[in-house]
């Protein structure tokens, strides 16, 4: 019997856009069909490790997250991959108010707040 093969999603723990991709699926209740890799730049030797493998595998530089949706495929962009699983697994952002709320609120302000110059003391 072959074993099903189970999405690889590839999480820099720094990044936004890989929380969000988190988020969307903790909150669509389909994180429990995929396998969640943590790439962590403070650990500098794997996450390089990691950078490379990604690299060599799609042939680019890695772009946070990552799926590897298919044996040898992935995809990235958190908001591609979002409406690729929703239309894949049948759900729906309407019914995802943390998503929403950090799409609509917390990461605009967050950019907002990147952008405001700093003051000196």
């Amino acid at each position: 019997m072959v074993k099903a093969f189970k999405p690889n999603v590839y999480l820099k723990t720094t990044c936004p856009n890989s929380f969000k991709f988190y988020l969307f699926l903790a909150e669509s209740g389909i994180l429990k069909n995929f396998k969640i890799i943590r790439c962590n730049p403070e650990l500098e030797a794997e996450f390089e490790e990691m950078n490379v493998f990604l690299a060599k595998a799609t042939g680019k530089s890695p772009a946070y997250p990552m799926v590897e949706y298919h044996p040898g495929e992935y995809l990235s962009d958190s908001d591609r991959l979002i409406d690729y699983y929703s239309v894949r697994e049948g759900v729906s952002e309407i019914g995802m108010p943390a998503l929403q709320y950090y799409r609509n609120e917390f990461f605009p302000s967050m950019v907002d707040m990147d952008a405001q110059p700093v003051k000196s003391a």
